[in-house]
């Protein structure tokens, strides 16, 4: 009996060192756990704050310049509040002619996107020479120059851009998605001070051709708009995007020139050569008219800047 006792004692406390054993081993394997847990925590939390530490100290570097500029205008306020108070003998407040004489507005993207740590890209407001201000949207150079003034958007192959003369003067569309200027806007825009040209042309799968022109001008309603362009360094290609001295047909237009044949055709008013008249049975001439398209442009005087 003493013996069955003895070794039912000796069982129970095997039993206990096992179960005891394995407790700790798995309150080991526990911690270790979540020790690699943390550890795999902190390293995503390090690799993000590493990738988002440049984008942050770019908007902070925007918002200093910012800052600056704002401090700038006011100091050349006070300057000339303390002028006047001089010449006078007595303080006063600047009139509205003074104040309106030291505020120079922004003519285009260029002046509100000298570079491209001074903005992001956006919906900005611009006024033109002897023009009432309207809403552009201005694109940063990803290169480091003065930034681009977005003149026409097309998406997409649709028939967004079948649209008549008036339309196409006035300009339509959303700044954010299929737009065009106008063509009177870019009359204006154009004649204010010489411009570049950027043309970005999806055509095919997925095949990008883009056109520089190193100058570009259109004429006023008069000449039907008629465009005036100095090639630049542009890709060689089957087709030409914007021809020399055409002029601007609309679906609904009627001229000696007979062009609007080729926007009825394809179905898009453009700046249109005699030239197309050969291309008007032409699918792939019409499917690069038609294809996703973007236009920019800004100053020539861009190009002296450092």
């Amino acid at each position: 009996m003493v013996k069955l006792q003895r070794a039912f004692v000796t069982a129970v406390l095997f039993s206990i060192f096992i179960f005891t054993n394995a407790f700790f081993v798995d309150n080991k394997r526990t911690a270790d756990s979540q020790t690699d847990t943390l550890n795999i925590l902190l390293s995503v939390l390090t690799e993000y704050v590493l990738n988002r530490r440049t984008e942050v100290n770019t908007r902070i570097t925007k918002n200093e310049q910012r800052i600056n500029l704002v401090l700038q205008k006011q100091a050349e306020l006070e300057r000339k509040i303390n002028e006047h108070a001089s010449t006078t003998g007595k303080p006063s407040l600047l009139t509205n002619d003074e104040i309106s004489d030291s505020y120079v507005p922004s003519r285009s993207c260029a002046d509100i996107l000298p570079d491209r740590f001074s903005g992001d890209d956006g919906i900005y407001s611009i006024t033109p020479l002897n023009v009432t201000p309207f809403e552009v949207y201005c694109l940063a150079d990803p290169l480091g120059g003065c930034g681009w003034t977005l003149v026409w958007r097309r998406n997409a192959m649709n028939t967004e851009f079948n649209r008549t003369w008036e339309e196409y003067q006035n300009g339509f569309g959303a700044l954010t998605d299929n737009f065009f200027i106008g063509l009177d806007k870019l009359y204006v825009l154009t004649n204010a001070e010489a411009q570049q040209l950027r043309i970005g042309t999806k055509y095919g799968e997925n095949n990008w051709e883009f056109e520089i022109f190193e100058e570009f001008a259109i004429g006023s309603v008069r000449t039907q708009y008629e465009v005036f362009v100095k090639s630049g360094n542009n890709k060689s290609s089957i087709f030409q995007r914007l021809g020399r001295r055409a002029r601007f047909f609309t679906k609904d237009l009627e001229s000696s020139w007979g062009n609007e044949e080729c926007a009825k055709v394809m179905g898009v008013g453009w700046w249109y050569s005699d030239d197309c008249k050969t291309y008007l049975k032409s699918r792939p001439y019409y499917m690069y008219i038609n294809s996703p398209t973007y236009m920019v442009i800004r100053p020539k005087s861009c190009d002296n800047k450092g």
